[in-house]
């Protein structure tokens, strides 16, 4: 069973569960979780990266061969110890006397190496067990899905158990692998590659393979059948939506973003989304159900924060270095939009700008420079000034204004913007005022 548990069966319930596309407001990997604990527990040396050594977080690099004891060798031989265990028990001379020895060193040691199906040795009542630890599922959004996705896992489990081909008989460790990788970036839209050696949709698989094998192996199990029809509904609906968690974080986000007239920072957005999730679980609706608009579902208001600068402000702009040639200065306004455009040094650090009636006087001198011609740093305002502070009488002077973090030029606002938001909070004023 650990095999089959081990092996390629563990991929597919990520696929349909990805919940975790977002970290800080950036979109990453539908399941961002995978990326983010590998790098957050990764103690590796320069050098042991270098020769390709396993982090404490990993996939693994091959099938069992014989037995699960493997694992535990590969890992008390393959990583330093980090906890120190009191318990000085002799497992051998305990065994001899007929009495069920804890390993308490080696469960400590194997809690600090994170495979994400992990095997853990543990005594019950005198009865010694083996339970495999899934770290791949994510949890949520709500407990309906939770069990669904449980019942898909373990309907897998106990069908594929009862199969007379081992899956490294089918399919190599490196595919295997791929996939793991595949579906934690894209979800349901991941390309997949299956024991028939050919390359398989992520939804197709999931709809015309897995879910009829999961309702075998889930009557195999002696669940009800209402329970069976109730999870795997469930999941049907939700993989032909394609809406998992992760794709209604990410539209939701977006849509919220993008609209004009309801447009708000990213972390007003992130906590209006978290209420409403927090809504929906509380309702217990599956996820495939959740509406992308909220904007008139009655909550709780959420606590209003001050808008700053840097919620707002663009973060790409043409740029310029004082060594850089005025001819390429002039290329430079030919391919904006700019008025003016900022110059900073290696550091990013803002030391002036300059402007295209300049340029054109320079023009006639081929060997000159941008420091020979840059005037002084434009209008800046600091990243972190509230918005609603902001002096709209220097938009009178120019159509944007650098955003500087101390000096370090961090991004830019135009004064359509500007003035797009704070309309917007006056708006927003007055209907609660209302």
């Amino acid at each position: 069973l650990l095999i089959f548990i081990i092996g390629p069966k563990r991929l597919r319930p990520l696929a349909l569960a990805v919940n975790s596309p977002l970290l800080f407001g950036k979109r990453l990997w539908a399941e961002t979780r995978i990326a983010v604990f590998r790098q957050t527990v990764d103690t590796r040396s320069q050098a042991q990266r270098l020769r390709g050594a396993l982090p404490r977080v990993h996939f693994g690099d091959d099938w069992i061969q014989d037995c699960v004891t493997e694992i535990f060798k590969e890992d008390v031989t393959r990583y330093h110890i980090w906890f120190e265990n009191d318990d000085l028990e002799c497992s051998s001379q305990l065994f001899s006397q007929g009495t069920i020895p804890a390993l308490s060193a080696l469960q400590k040691h194997n809690g600090s190496v994170y495979r994400w199906n992990r095997p853990c040795y543990g005594v019950y009542q005198g009865v010694p067990h083996l339970r495999i630890e899934n770290r791949v599922l994510p949890a949520g959004p709500t407990l309906h899905d939770v069990m669904a996705n449980a019942a898909f896992y373990y309907g897998l489990m106990s069908y594929y158990s009862h199969q007379s081909s081992s899956p490294r008989e089918l399919i190599s460790f490196d595919s295997i692998k791929a996939n793991f990788f595949a579906v934690a970036k894209n979800g349901l839209q991941a390309q997949l590659e299956w024991v028939d050696g050919r390359s398989h949709h992520a939804v197709a698989l999931i709809l015309n393979q897995l879910i009829p094998c999961a309702e075998l192996g889930l009557r195999h199990a002696n669940i009800s059948e209402n329970d069976i029809q109730k999870y795997m509904n469930t999941l049907i609906q939700r993989v032909k939506s394609g809406q998992t968690g992760a794709h209604w974080m990410v539209k939701s986000f977006e849509k919220r973003r993008d609209k004009t007239q309801t447009r708000q920072s990213p972390n007003q957005t992130l906590k209006r989304m978290v209420q409403q999730m927090v809504k929906y679980q509380d309702m217990d609706k599956p996820v495939h159900a959740w509406s992308l608009d909220f904007e008139n579902i009655d909550s709780p208001q959420v606590e209003q924060t001050p808008i700053r600068v840097q919620d707002v402000m663009a973060k790409e702009w043409a740029s310029l270095t004082p060594t850089d040639l005025a001819q390429l200065g002039m290329k430079a306004f030919e391919w904006s939009d700019w008025a003016w455009i900022p110059i900073t040094n290696s550091d990013e650090i803002l030391v002036g700008c300059i402007d295209q009636n300049a340029l054109s006087q320079s023009s006639a001198d081929q060997l000159s420079t941008i420091a020979d011609i840059m005037g002084p740093s434009p209008f800046t305002v600091q990243a972190k000034s509230l918005l609603s502070e902001l002096d709209l009488t220097l938009f009178e002077q120019t159509d944007r204004i650098a955003v500087v973090d101390g000096t370090l030029m961090v991004g830019w606002l135009s004064a359509s913007i500007a003035k797009q938001e704070l309309l917007r909070q006056t708006h927003q004023l007055a209907n609660r005022a209302a």
